[in-house]
């Protein structure tokens, strides 16, 4: 993965789901109590949740919108520690913007859980259903979906793929690097502007 700095300011979009929020847990939680299972975060180990736990498009986004609805989005912990502190120095590099796929009626409440764990963002994109990431104009792109991953790097773009059990079997590329933490975007970018 190379990409020529010097100084330059970058446009990076994050996702918010399992990137900065880390929905799965309370997910497969309610999922658990309405369906009497037992399922964990590391039992996730497809992205498409529907073939995983067998169940339907609108199981699948009523779980979402409990998830995301109520007062449960305060339930929701950052993906890592000192998420608020990581995304800042991100920053550093130029825009750091949010962009996900979230039903309208649940922007508002991830909007709330972004400014409660104190994370900082210059734009908020919700992208429609359907659509592909990777026609959004951005340099870097940080996210856990091994398709978006894949069509991102196919449009020659950067893309750190956040470690999540569902994206086990995509392996690094030229244009998809793994990563732990965001900590890791920023020495990669560190990194490049002392080259």
């Amino acid at each position: 993965m190379t990409m020529k700095t010097e100084n330059r300011v970058y446009k990076t979009a994050v996702d918010l789901d399992s990137v900065l929020a880390d929905t799965m847990g309370l997910w497969t939680t309610e999922l658990n109590r309405r369906r009497g299972t037992s399922f964990r975060k590391d039992d996730v180990v497809m992205f498409d949740l529907i073939q995983c736990f067998g169940i339907t498009e609108h199981e699948r986004s009523k779980l979402f919108s409990y998830v995301w609805g109520d007062d449960n989005w305060k339930k929701i912990p950052p993906t890592e520690d000192f998420l608020s502190e990581k995304i800042q120095a991100l920053g550093k590099y130029g825009k750091v913007n949010v962009l996900t796929v979230i039903p309208e009626n649940l922007v508002e409440n991830t909007k709330k859980w972004l400014s409660h764990n104190r994370i900082t963002y210059d734009d908020y994109v919700s992208a429609p259903n359907g659509s592909k990431k990777s026609d959004y104009e951005y340099d870097i792109f940080i996210d856990d979906s091994p398709s978006n991953a894949e069509q991102i790097a196919n449009s020659g773009k950067t893309v750190f793929l956040y470690d999540q059990p569902w994206n086990q079997k995509m392996s690094n590329s030229e244009r998809i690097r793994r990563i732990h933490s965001i900590s890791e975007v920023i020495d990669y970018l560190d990194h490049i502007r002392t080259i």
